[in-house]
Parts: C-alpha cells; sequence; structure tokens
C-alpha cells in the first residue's frame, strides 16, 4: 500500500489533540479539485452587505467546530472523518478526498490563504467561492462543455415530460433557469435544469409553483456534497444534512510546487 493511502487511513483512528478544529472535505471530478468548507457569515460594513445581498453574494470565512459534537452528527449518515491533526495528513486528505476535521493549527501555519474571508454566492447547495466559479455562472446561458454537462447529469430528457431526442426528431433540449435569470438567478447546476424545446416554450404560460412541483431545485451534484442522504432518512438527518449543506463554501483548486500536496485558490 502506498504511503499517502496508509497515512490516510490511520487518520481515521487519530484521536483529538487541539480544542480548535475546522470541518472541510475535497474531491476530484476529471481535472477539477474542489475543496468544500464549513463556514460562517463574515461581518462587514452594512451598506456592503446590503449590496452584495442585492447581488446574490456574501462573504463568508472558515468557522471552528466542536469536533465532539461534527463526529456524533456525521454518525447519523454513518460517515466517520479523518482527524487531521499534522501537514502530512492534510496533504493525504486532500489528495484523497473526503471529509475531515482539520486543527486549525495545521491550517494557520500550512495553509493560512484558506482562512481569509472569501467573497461568494448563495446557491441551493451552500455558498461557491465567487473568483473560481464565476465565469460561467455569471453568463446567461449555459454554453459548450456546461451546457452538454447539465443534459448529462438530467439524463439527455426533458425533466418535465421526459421527451428525448432520441424519442422523436422534433425534439430539441435546451437548458432552463428555474429561477429566472432575470430575477437573480445565476447559471448555477443547482438553478439550471434540461426541458425539451415544447416544454420550454411554454413555461412562461404556467404557474411557476407547477414547474417547482414538478422537478423541484435539487439535482444530484456529488461534488458539491460533504454528506449524502440515506436513502431512509430520519426527520434529525434531513435537519443536520441542511445544516452542514447550507454552510458550505465550494471553491476549485490546483496545486502548486509551493505547496506540493496542498492546494492554491484558483
Amino acid at each position: 500500500m502506498k504511503e499517502v493511502e496508509q497515512t490516510f487511513i490511520m487518520s481515521y483512528s487519530n484521536k483529538l489533540t487541539a480544542s480548535d478544529y475546522y470541518l472541510l472535505s475535497s474531491s476530484q471530478k476529471g481535472d477539477d479539485i474542489y475543496i468544500s468548507l464549513f463556514s460562517g457569515w463574515e461581518p462587514g460594513d452594512n451598506t456592503e452587505f446590503l449590496k452584495l445581498v442585492k447581488e446574490g453574494k456574501e462573504y463568508r470565512s472558515l468557522c471552528l467546530v466542536n469536533p465532539e459534537k461534527v463526529i456524533r452528527d456525521f454518525a447519523l449518515f454513518n460517515q466517520k472523518l479523518s482527524i487531521v491533526n499534522s501537514k502530512e495528513e492534510l496533504m493525504c486528505a486532500n489528495n484523497i478526498g473526503g471529509a475531515s476535521l482539520v486543527s486549525s493549527s495545521i491550517l494557520q501555519k500550512h495553509w493560512s490563504e484558506i482562512l481569509k474571508p472569501i467573497l461568494t454566492l448563495k446557491t441551493e447547495r451552500g455558498f461557491v467561492d465567487y473568483a473560481s466559479f464565476a465565469g460561467k455562472y455569471l453568463q446567461r446561458f449555459a454554453r459548450d462543455e456546461y451546457r452538454m454537462a447539465i443534459f448529462s447529469r438530467d439524463g439527455c430528457q426533458c425533466r418535465i415530460c421526459g421527451a428525448s431526442p432520441d424519442d422523436s426528431v422534433r425534439v430539441r433540449l435546451e437548458v432552463h433557469h428555474i429561477k429566472p435569470w432575470e430575477e437573480g438567478g445565476f447559471s448555477t447546476p443547482d438553478n439550471l435544469i434540461t426541458l425539451c424545446n415544447i416544454c420550454h416554450a411554454g413555461i412562461l404560460e404556467i404557474d411557476r409553483s407547477i414547474l417547482f412541483k414538478k422537478v423541484g431545485t435539487r439535482v444530484p451534484l456529488n461534488s458539491w456534497e460533504m454528506v449524502s442522504l440515506p436513502d431512509s432518512y430520519t426527520h434529525a438527518q434531513i435537519i443536520k444534512y441542511y445544516y452542514f449543506q447550507g454552510n458550505l463554501v465550494t471553491m476549485r483548486l490546483k496545486k502548486t510546487k509551493k505547496n506540493k500536496g496542498l492546494f492554491s485558490v484558483l
């Protein structure tokens, strides 16, 4: 077994050696590296705050968690966390992925840039880092690979009627904003769904509540989820899920020669 994998596995048996920990997880999808950080609102000037809120933005910062309580909460999902008490363990956790409790002193010493306030966009699944996602999310139309990713996620069929180009040459797939662009609906994955040309053309003629009832606003996006809901989840599990997911900040990262196994914000 590789040394990195061995170190990572052993971190699940670590003891809590500090009172202050941060909660984060990392995952890789293709060439993209994502990290999700449990965060809290970063206070600032009231005037600026109100302006940002109108634009769907907010400053967030990593916040410390009670490690014992988080471990108990994650047990509701039958999920264990790795305990990161060294730089080597942090490097392994970042490279392999999964949720971790990271000692605050380790982050402060080896990855202090991640502790700075982050300008974010609010989505159905928490927050995303404005700097690393803003490009395609602030474009009105999903294009090229991003457009195809939405189609693929939805099974290349209309989310309302189920029609597919495989069924008829008359069917054309289009991307639709659940919350309209004109009303501040960003082009984030959770706000985009696939509709056929017929349903898309008539969507403005019906009560929008029908659309929400039919398709909802939640779609699978595993790379953004710190924990997963079991098939037969309880009320307690639902509450904890939305607590963790709603306070996540997700950002896209890149490896650097300077940090080697650590990541830098794009």
